[in-house]
């Protein structure tokens, strides 16, 4: 393929240091609305459409009695939330998250994974781990308009691993390697019957922790993806509905704890 036939489309946060670069006040929406939402945002590199295809929403979705959260985004990239949560909830009530939607996105709306040539994602996150927080972070991505679901969690927090309560459909798979994403390793787990929410997980340590995974890193999306197709677990031909990233929030002891996602970033060659 010759470079001009590349199309790359690159969604860069501001690369920051975290703690004194999310001060007070620094901030350009806030909301503390089960549904709020902070965007559009105009990054014209995420599509050719003048952007306006990515939000950060507070997304309260399973809220239980005293719950309150309020998000603070600088950009789609860089955001806070301070969430309190009952104590002792192992559902999950929230996941504030950045969303990218690929309805817009050029030669053509939502664009099959195939007619990509690679996508990896970046992020840094800093997340409590006290006794109490109860919380995993990751991607949820979805596909063929939101008909199939799949997650990618990157860390978890006073969580079980999936081995151990859901359907396991792999082990100790290896994706990366290529545009200088790491090899990284992960299970495959499944959350229901066939079709049904597909699970992809830092692989605990032996120790059977039930803290483990990274708080910084790239991922190989593509690489990911493209063994899902292979191996029969997404339809053939599905295309990209959304992606997002952000926290899976049960509880935070019935206390305020802060939640960050900082330089986070989406590069993609279409």
């Amino acid at each position: 393929m010759k470079q001009t036939d590349i199309r790359n489309f690159v969604f860069v946060a501001l690369v920051l240091a975290l703690g004194s670069s999310f001060a007070a006040g620094q901030y350009v929406c806030s909301t503390s609305s089960a549904s709020g939402i902070c965007g559009p945002y105009n990054d014209t590199e995420v599509t050719d459409n003048a952007g306006g295809n990515s939000n950060v929403q507070n997304d309260v979705w399973n809220p239980q009695s005293g719950w309150s959260e309020t998000l603070y985004t600088v950009s789609e990239g860089r955001w806070w939330v301070t969430a309190n949560m009952a104590s002792g909830y192992t559902g999950v009530q929230s996941y504030p998250d950045t969303d990218i939607l690929f309805s817009s996105w050029s030669p053509s709306a939502n664009p099959t994974i195939s007619s990509f040539s690679y996508m990896y994602s970046s992020w840094v996150s800093t997340v409590p781990t006290t006794s109490s927080t109860i919380e995993d972070s990751g991607y949820d991505m979805w596909f063929n308009s939101y008909g199939n679901e799949v997650m990618i969690q990157t860390q978890v927090v006073n969580r079980s691993a999936c081995t151990t309560y859901m359907t396991v459909l792999a082990t100790s798979l290896s994706f990366g390697g290529s545009h200088g994403v790491p090899s990284n390793p992960w299970n495959l787990c499944r959350n229901g019957g066939a079709g049904s929410e597909l699970v992809f997980q830092w692989v605990p340590p032996s120790s059977g922790s039930t803290n483990f995974g990274i708080s910084s890193g790239t991922v190989d999306i593509y690489d990911m993806l493209n063994y899902l197709l292979n191996n029969g677990y997404l339809p053939s031909g599905s295309t990209i509905t959304a992606i997002q990233y952000g926290f899976e929030i049960g509880s935070t002891g019935g206390t305020n704890e802060n939640f960050y996602l900082d330089a986070f970033s989406l590069t993609a060659s279409h």
